[in-house]
């Protein structure tokens, strides 16, 4: 409250409960500092009173909230409401928000429960608004038919999430004017026409004031929001697109859209800012954090920043940790082209636009509340939408504030524009929802004042309450119908402020005035001056001595300030005041963390502090470490060659041991050749790069691990995605590609999948893949790292265990540190396919060749695994016996193949994050060689993995592994995981 003599003055809209109906009005309190009432003698006023059944209990409502209110509440009717100029005055201090005089009430005077049963009474009615409108919109398109998409309005006016400014909460209604405005053209530039409903329709607003006003808080605020865009989404074929708002909307219109439709999307992101800081002032739903919470709730795959330039550390780290795609302005020249080509949507659900006004530069887009020059001209923007190839589920257009806006509302026309760039009609006249058709116009000024009409099905009279909208606004007329116990229609006014400051008008005037002024005093001596037949007036000789001050000031010398050396000291206390960037980011615990350190061989038992643990952390499939005969193979090695070889294999670095292991893998593959690499992972990322280039088309499952990753990050082909292990989806991407595209066959084509997959244990189903590679024409590279001397009769891998050719497959790439328990790894295929990498792949080229007792180690594992079979029934065994071991864990379920010598568990019910779950699945890690002297592993992820599939523990099986080690392991896991994740399930 005031202080001093003033008056603090507030207007709320109400609810009262009349035979069972809600009644929303408003009624302005207003209270002296000194003597608690207002100097008027009517400190309660409303329009004409309803009919007598609501008085009473409006009264009651009064006297209840305020004991000091007067018994006798003064009616008034429209006619003798007070004009604007006669009310009350706003006063607030700096810094704060309005008060609302209520809530300070009713934590003393009003029941919980009332509260509660009135705020859902709210939240119901706002959501039955929303339904039976969109249930309208929806029921006209499907009678029209032949419509296959139609972009749908959807206003959600919330502004008190934003850190600096909330005029965004008074953006919805002025798009609206702007879009339907009378001085505007309503055909686009494609010739589409915007009042034809299957191009756009309106919903109306989700009234968030409304009901924040009933003490709403910000979770279900949020909730509210999701099932607002999810019910225009059950009416088919409506596409919401949403008018924001600050930019905090787009995590509960994403999360509904992403939920609706039953997995991630792709987001195109336009934006100054990153908006994905943690928890912005503290606030994890602020505008600055919404992409944040969309990330972490695994509701987009894929997101694509476009028009970053204020961008904080934090912002870069969350980028990274989340793989997010940051294109900012500094290399916006050099990203044009791929910018204006994108291509999203492949293997998800949809796309999603969310366009944050502020991408633009401020001379095409003042109206925003942080102004950041060197944006993007608004034809950047539209060449983007217009050329993005992807279907189009959804989008938002954000962070306009009319309060900054200039007078004619050129920010309104760009954001109405924007609006308009998201409908578009295909030739089978089917809409899409695709951004590509715009609006263009111009805003028309008119400043009601708001009022709320409410008609009562039994009263025949309708009365108007008085809205508090401030003095200069536009207001747009929407009428809804609403079918409930009672039916009842609502014309509701909806008004915004615009800011007119007068010494800016005033300003602007005396500018044209001067001008005006200078053009008449040439006009006089010049009014009979012709030139080539051309008039000279006044006008034309003031742009004339202009232009020729602008030249003027572009051909004169720039001042250089002379140039005057340091002084030593100056130089010293500038050297002192210098601090130097950090060469890494900061560190944080999660990454502190380090594994347990083993001090004996990796075998299926090792020792960790001095203990004796069960180690099924180690990928030792065959348990061949520690065999004698591969031992002594080595030592003969080391003895005639040395420790390394000192030399990649180019350079002298090529000894006969690397041949004879080249061969020896490639008679046991039965492929023609064979090319040995100095390390296992680099292998996959040095052969990818060599075949793959810029222009070539790669379609990768979304599961495989980081080194595939790292291989099409170099490779720079054109990436897409189809979802892990699913046929369905590789063969529907496949002919997404190929299908009318001539550009396709000229094109080199690949398939990149893994037999054993180790972020899920799933082995791909070769046949298939073989099947889908030959009818679309694509080549198949198959990493075998985890397949290789496991599948198959013989261990050849997973041509063998499904009886296909291993020349189907044009490249086989293995990890030698598995099966063969030692290093390196290898690529077989046909001659031209190996010799090309002698000369192509970094990895072969530059790298000193594999020590030759690691090659010898690599020849005698083949020839034990040939020689002795048995030891595949073994680990195959193994495998079942644990599979039966750990059917019932609580809280956790297998997710891998049932051959799959990775065991992989994952949570029944995650916690909403990686980041949660990952830390459940550690404590039963850390617990369980704690106590039970047991080592598992759980599948921790660098920074750098975009891999977004489900954490959880891998146990790899060996076949060194006895009975009483996997009754161990089983026991072990059960008991902890019960205690452990007892609290979570």
């Amino acid at each position: 409250m005031n202080t001093g003599g003033g008056f603090w003055e507030q207007t709320r809209p109400f609810s009262v409960l009349a035979d069972n109906f809600p009644v929303h009005f408003a009624a302005s309190l207003s209270y002296s500092a000194t003597s608690g009432k207002q100097p008027d003698e009517h400190p309660y006023w409303a329009s004409s009173p309803p009919s007598q059944f609501l008085v009473s209990d409006i009264q009651s409502l009064f006297q209840r909230v305020d004991p000091s209110a007067p018994e006798q509440i003064h009616w008034f009717a429209p006619s003798q409401l007070p004009p604007s100029s006669s009310l009350p005055s706003r006063k607030m201090s700096q810094g704060t928000r309005w008060m609302h005089y209520l809530k300070q009430l009713s934590a003393a005077n009003v029941p919980a429960a009332l509260i509660e049963n009135g705020q859902n009474r709210v939240i119901d009615a706002s959501l039955t608004l929303i339904r039976e409108r969109a249930k309208l919109k929806g029921e006209f398109l499907r009678s029209l038919g032949g419509v296959k998409a139609s972009t749908s309005l959807l206003g959600v006016p919330l502004g008190h999430n934003s850190s600096f400014l909330q005029g965004p909460a008074f953006a919805p209604p002025r798009i609206r004017e702007a879009i339907w405005c009378g001085s505007t053209n309503s055909t686009t530039e494609e010739g589409k026409e915007l009042n034809d409903p299957r191009v756009l329709t309106d919903v109306g607003d989700v009234p968030i004031q409304e009901i924040r006003d009933c003490g709403v808080d910000d979770d279900r605020l949020m909730n509210i929001i999701s099932d607002s865009v999810k019910l225009v989404m059950e009416e088919d074929p409506l596409r919401p697109l949403v008018l924001g708002g600050d930019h905090s909307i787009s995590f509960p219109v994403v999360r509904a859209v992403s939920e609706k439709l039953g997995g991630p999307l792709d987001i195109l992101h336009l934006d100054a800012h990153p908006d994905i800081y943690d928890a912005f002032e503290g606030n994890k739903y602020s505008h600055a954090s919404s992409f944040a919470r969309i990330m972490e709730g695994g509701y987009a795959r894929r997101l694509l920043q476009v028009g970053i330039r204020s961008i904080t550390r934090e912002g870069r780290e969350q980028g990274k940790r989340f793989g997010v795609e940051q294109y900012e302005m500094r290399t916006f020249s050099r990203d044009r082209q791929i910018l204006e080509n994108l291509k999203l949507g492949e293997g998800v659900k949809g796309v999603y636009i969310s366009v944050d006004v502020d991408c633009l530069d401020p001379a095409f887009a003042p109206g925003v509340s942080h102004i950041e020059p060197g944006g993007l001209s608004f034809r950047d923007v539209l060449n983007i939408l217009h050329n993005l190839q992807a279907d189009v589920v959804a989008a938002d257009v954000v962070e306009f504030n009319p309060q900054r806006d200039t007078v004619d509302g050129m920010t309104a026309m760009v954001a109405a524009k924007l609006t308009g760039s998201h409908t578009r009609v295909n030739e089978a006249n089917c809409f899409d929802g695709v951004a590509n058709s715009l609006m263009v116009g111009r805003s028309s000024q008119c400043q009601p004042r708001g009022t709320v009409k409410v008609r009562h099905p039994s009263s025949k009279s309708s009365y108007s309450l008085i809205c508090s909208l401030p003095h200069n606004c536009t207001a747009l007329w929407r009428t809804a119908s609403v079918s409930d116990n009672h039916r009842f229609h609502l014309q509701l006014g909806l008004g915004l402020r615009r800011f007119t400051e007068c010494h800016t008008k005033e300003l602007v005037e005396v500018l044209f005035g001067a001008l005006d002024w200078v053009s008449v005093a040439f006009d006089a001596p010049l009014a009979r001056a012709v030139v080539f037949g051309v008039h000279i007036d006044g006008h034309l000789v003031v742009e004339v001595l202009l232009v020729a001050v602008i030249l003027f000031q572009l051909t004169r010398k720039s001042y250089k300030p002379p140039k005057k050396p340091l002084s030593e000291k100056e130089i010293d206390d500038l050297c002192e005041e210098w601090v130097p960037e950090p060469l890494h980011p900061s560190i944080s615990e999660d990454m502190k963390a380090e594994p347990p350190t083993l001090e004996s061989a990796a075998g299926p038992h090792t020792i960790i502090d001095g203990k004796e643990v069960v180690n099924f952390a180690s990928a030792n499939y065959l348990g061949l470490i520690g065999n004698e005969k591969i031992i002594d193979s080595c030592v003969s090695s080391l003895e005639k060659y040395g420790v390394g070889s000192c030399g990649p294999r180019g350079f002298y670095g090529t000894i006969d041991v690397h041949l004879d292991c080249e061969e020896r893998i490639a008679k046991f593959m039965g492929t023609p050749d064979s090319i040995l690499y100095s390390y296992g992972i680099s292998t996959i990322f040095s052969v990818i790069p060599a075949f793959c280039k810029k222009g070539d088309i790669i379609v990768v499952d979304e599961g495989v691990h980081w080194g595939v990753q790292n291989g099409l990050h170099l490779s720079r082909s054109t990436i897409v995605y189809f979802k892990h292990n699913d046929m369905k989806s590789l063969e529907n991407t496949l002919e997404k590609l190929t299908r009318g595209n001539k550009q396709a066959e000229k094109i080199r084509r690949y398939i990149v999948v893994e037999a054993v997959y180790q972020n899920s244990g799933q082995i791909a189903p070769l046949d298939e893949i073989v099947q889908l590679k030959e009818k679309y024409r694509f080549r198949v590279i198959l990493d075998e790292s985890h397949s290789f001397g496991v599948l198959g009769n013989s261990g050849r891998g997973l041509a063998e265990y499904y009886g296909v050719p291993v020349d189907k497959i044009d490249i086989i790439t293995a990890g030698m540190g598995n099966a063969l328990a030692t290093d390196g790894g290898f690529c077989t295929g046909s001659v031209r396919v190996v010799d090309h990498q002698r000369l192509s792949s970094s990895g072969y080229v530059f790298s000193a060749s594999l020590p030759p007792y690691l090659a010898s180690a690599a020849i005698s594992a083949v020839n034990y695994l040939e020689d002795n079979p048995s030891v595949l029934t073994s680990l195959r065994s193994n495998i079942a016996l644990l599979w039966k071991g750990l059917s019932d864990v609580p809280g956790l379920t297998i997710a891998s193949h049932p051959l799959s010598p990775i065991v992989f568990l994952k949570l029944k019910k995650s916690t909403g994050s990686s980041k949660g779950d990952l830390e459940l699945l550690n404590n039963v890690a850390d617990r369980m060689l704690k106590e039970d002297s047991v080592f598992i592993v759980s599948t921790k992820r660098s920074v750098l993995d975009k891999c977004r599939l489900p954490v959880g523990i891998r146990l790899f099986v060996s076949a060194g592994h006895s009975e009483s080690d996997i009754q161990k392991v089983s026991d072990s896991l059960k008991r902890v995981a019960a205690t452990t994740l007892a609290e979570h399930l």
